[in-house]
């Protein structure tokens, strides 16, 4: 299936040749990525380049056809190429690997990530603050029906978390963003911004769509929006911001709870209103799954001696990939799954007792805890080997673990550095076996690790 195929297909409609010239027919239709306008995308099937490009004048979205499929698909470069029946060789795919990997390792590296330039933040906060009023004006009562109906949200919990309501999609200039040259497109919808200590980084923004039966979704029934085409995109950050951070990291209190990872933002916000006297709730944005957890945030999960992974149960497996990925780099997070294979709202929608489920869980979590050490002494008791700790230069060389931290005696303080490659359990245990606690975190180099400053306990 060429591109303009795929593209007609999406929007459900028919792309009319406008103009022709040295890149062959242009056809204009609806962007299936804003959906402003009938006429806004363009598509050449015979350009120039040897491939048919695409490109929307609204909001900047321009590729070949494999690079449509990896947005719209969330494809890989290999299968959409395969898709696309694009034949490529050995070396074109390796290339394609390394710039993936390259890609992967900065976005959601081991490493600390850096937040958005301060101009950024400053446009962002501008914008922000202009869909929280439109969120509580006359304008906005469908989209506040949606989080209180839908979402099940409170207004306490809507202001809380500083929700707003962007009535219709534009483009701003990239270089009030500090991203000179560029489009910045700010999508219609509810909008999310994530604001750590004082720092936004990033605004996202759910939109409506049709829904997985061909109608509208809930927000577009709620806002009374004709949606004309399907898009895969329900979620649309505004450019520039950075996603893989921490929500929910300012109401982190370490204080002996445990602590909830949600799929996503809707969610955490719902289980912070209904749970947060019960555990500490967060989601991991972009960095949920194996290994993709920045230096900052890890650090913020070092106190939690219980991490329970409340990702969705989808029919595709996302969910149950994810929180694989987070299960493995430590013993202390444990998967949970709420009933009916709802997400958290779901459940809660359809009169699920959230406290009550968490409370099952919890019990659960520590039957299997007693078990565990029952069968662990019986294992002593009758000579197995026990496996080696992960800290021990036997349990190094089986679990392949990098130097783990550095250590400047200074009278009774100490200072650790999170390298890349530290395992979550193991600073963590390393603290505890020694009797030392947690008292401080900084992080003054946004080049380097975070420094984790500790303390001897009374008991030592």
């Amino acid at each position: 299936m060429d591109l303009l195929t795929t593209v007609e297909r999406d929007t459900g409609a028919v792309f009319e040749v406008t103009s022709t010239g040295k890149d062959g027919p242009e056809h204009t239709g609806p962007c299936p990525f804003c959906r402003v306008g009938d006429d806004r995308f363009h598509v050449w099937p015979e350009h120039s380049s040897g491939k048919a490009r695409y490109w929307c004048r609204v909001c900047d979205e321009s590729g070949d056809h494999v690079d449509y499929l990896m947005a719209t698909r969330n494809m890989r470069f290999v299968e959409a190429s395969k898709e696309t029946g694009l034949d490529i060789g050995p070396a074109q795919r390796q290339r394609q690997r390394q710039k993936q990997h390259q890609e992967q390792h900065e976005k959601h590296g081991h490493g600390p990530v850096s937040p958005p330039s301060e101009k950024w933040q400053h446009a962002a906060r501008l914008y922000v603050r202009l869909t929280q009023q439109k969120l509580w004006s006359d304008g906005g009562k469908g989209a506040l029906s949606y989080l209180m109906g839908t979402r099940g949200l409170h207004e306490e919990t809507i202001r809380r978390f500083g929700l707003g309501y962007n009535p219709k999609g534009h483009n701003q200039p990239g270089t009030a963003w500090g991203l000179d040259g560029q489009k910045v497109w700010c999508a219609m919808g509810v909008t999310i911004p994530c604001e750590i200590d004082g720092v936004l980084w990033y605004v996202k923004t759910r939109r409506p769509v049709l829904g997985g039966d061909g109608h509208p979704d809930a927000l577009a029934r709620a806002l009374s929006h004709k949606v004309s085409f399907a898009t895969d995109k329900k979620y649309f950050a505004v450019k520039g911001g950075v996603a893989n951070a921490m929500y929910g990291a300012d109401d982190l209190t370490s204080d002996g709870r445990p602590l909830l990872v949600c799929e996503g933002e809707f969610d955490a916000m719902l289980a912070w209103q209904e749970l947060r006297d019960l555990c500490d709730v967060c989601t991991l944005g972009a960095s949920k799954g194996k290994g993709g957890i920045p230096a900052q945030w890890r650090l913020s999960l070092l106190p939690y001696d219980l991490i329970l992974v409340a990702y969705d149960v989808d029919g595709n497996g996302a969910g149950d990939k994810y929180a694989a990925g987070l299960l493995e780099q430590s013993r202390r997070a444990h998967r949970i799954k709420v009933p009916m294979r709802c997400d958290l709202t779901d459940y809660h929608n359809i009169g699920g007792d959230l406290r009550a489920w968490l409370a099952l869980q919890l019990a659960m979590l520590e039957t299997e805890a007693k078990e565990r050490m029952r069968a662990g002494a019986e294992a002593t008791n009758t000579g197995v080997e026990k496996i080696p700790h992960p800290e021990s230069e036997q349990g190094k060389s089986r679990d392949h673990a990098a130097t783990l931290f550095n250590t400047n005696a200074r009278e009774c303080e100490q200072e650790h550095v999170i390298y890349e490659a530290v395992p979550l359990d193991g600073l963590g245990d390393y603290l505890k076996r020694e009797g030392l606690r947690v008292v401080s975190s900084a992080w003054p180099d946004r080049a380097a690790a975070p420094v984790a400053h500790v303390q001897e306990t009374a008991s030592r």
